[in-house]
């Protein structure tokens, strides 16, 4: 089944992005809150054109992994690799999705 991201809302604070998240598929929409902190986008989301870009991926990184009404729905990026393990040489090392380039 294929799902769509729209980030509905993002509020830029000194050292943190919060987003708003919209996933929606055939069935029905989940809204998740993301965190992305400056320190965490520096390490892992470097080569993303943009923050934007890289939540993007990051969605997508978990949604090839778990159907989007099992996905917590509050959020800080650091905390996927307790339930990812591979989640930090992934994002870093694969071409991000056409969808999630802009």
């Amino acid at each position: 089944m294929e799902e769509s991201i729209i980030i509905q809302h993002k509020t830029e604070y000194l050292d943190h992005t919060c987003y708003e998240v919209a996933i929606t598929d055939a069935r029905e929409t989940s809204v998740h809150e993301v965190r992305i902190d400056d320190a965490d986008y520096v390490r892992l989301g470097g080569r993303y054109k943009t923050k934007d870009d890289f939540l993007l991926r990051v969605m997508y990184f978990i949604l090839q992994r778990e159907d989007h009404r099992d996905m917590h729905l509050n959020f800080n990026i650091s905390e996927i690799a307790i339930y990812f393990p591979d989640f930090e040489d992934v994002i870093q090392n694969v071409i991000a999705p056409k969808e999630a380039r802009r």
